[in-house]
């Protein structure tokens, strides 16, 4: 993975998130384009170990190493679910699209919305604002992170606009239960 690849792969991705589907050509969707856009995940995931590291003082009293492991585990988990689950699906959902086109676009375009939620994240998570315009900010990166993967989903899988809502709609409660689920067994309980 090269990093002019990793640069012309985000910008591509970031062309998609404003709805721009000339970004589609950005990105390598081969199949050995596809393996290399899990390269996207650790592009990103210092962010999110920012992220974790932050959120230490206001979690529940378990040690630092446990929720970190922890967290690296689900973030693996988190990254690849949606496509090992939507990949016996994509035949009969998909209109003649790879399945490599999806992964890759896929990879790239989470890191790109990982990266476009960090600073918001941050505010919230330095207190710049109060209960309210946390709850405000947490319904706008929802409501952005619908709206992105239905504009990914239906350049990806030319599928129509319900379809690549239910995919989004899937693709966010699969990563809520996922998050439950582990926050279960690190802690014993959600957050």
């Amino acid at each position: 993975m090269t990093l002019s690849e990793t640069l012309r792969s985000l910008a591509g991705a970031a062309l998609l998130l404003r709805g721009d589907t000339r970004g589609l050509d950005w990105i390598d969707q081969s199949v050995p384009g596809a393996w290399r856009s899990f390269w996207a995940a650790a592009v990103v995931a210092p962010l999110l170990l920012i992220i974790d590291v932050m959120r230490l003082p206001e979690l529940p009293d378990v040690p630092a190493a446990r929720i970190l492991l922890g967290e690296a585990f689900l973030y693996v988990i988190r990254w690849t679910a949606f496509v090992v689950m939507i990949a016996p699906l994509l035949p009969a959902i998909a209109r003649g699209a790879p399945f490599s086109r999806f992964v890759a676009l896929y990879n790239w375009a989470s890191a790109v919305l990982v990266i476009v939620l960090f600073p918001l994240v941050v505010v919230q998570l330095l207190g710049l604002v109060g209960p309210e315009g946390r709850d405000f900010l947490s319904l706008a990166m929802i409501a952005g992170s619908l709206a992105f993967y239905w504009v990914l989903f239906r350049a990806a899988l030319k599928v129509d606009t319900l379809t690549a809502l239910g995919l989004a709609f899937f693709e966010f409660i699969l990563g809520i239960t996922i998050q439950v689920m582990g926050d279960v067994a690190i802690f014993g309980s959600g957050r």
